[in-house]
């Protein structure tokens, strides 16, 4: 159980780092990286998604694996250190997929809003030559 908080808290301040650094170089507090470029893809949330999802699958799998070895001893006792193991992987794995899933939409609301921002400083500069080219013919 120790052993699985700590992959969990693991993966949270891992995305945290990963958040916090797209939003630096969003707000400009930070220059621009390519080592995050595969986040500034369109396919991130897909990815993340299929990721997510391929994580809770192995999950549920898992838990089923837990309670069918379970039933077949009737639901009565159990050989604890098997079944607690598959349990924990089971939990592991949906807790990871959960976090992948949500990961991927705050990356795919991030990527909007850049191209968002992306949009509006090529149209202020579109329209600032198109202003000047104006000006210079008619002066």
């Amino acid at each position: 159980m120790y052993s699985t908080s700590a992959i969990v808290l693991g993966y949270q301040s891992i995305l945290l780092f990963i958040f916090a650094e797209l939003m630096a170089i969003e707000s400009g507090l930070h220059p621009p990286t390519t080592k995050y470029w595969f986040l500034e893809q369109r396919r991130t949330l897909e990815w993340c998604i299929a990721v997510g999802m391929g994580s809770i699958v192995a999950g549920v799998v898992l838990g089923i694996m837990a309670a069918r070895q379970w039933s077949l001893v009737g639901f009565g006792g159990l050989e604890a250190v098997w079944i607690l193991r598959l349990v924990i992987c089971s939990v592991l794995f949906l807790l990871l997929g959960r976090q992948t899933l949500l990961a991927g939409f705050y990356f795919g609301l991030m990527n909007l809003v850049a191209e968002r921002r992306t949009r509006q400083l090529s149209s202020s500069a579109g329209a600032t030559k198109s202003i000047r080219k104006t000006n210079e013919g008619a002066g």
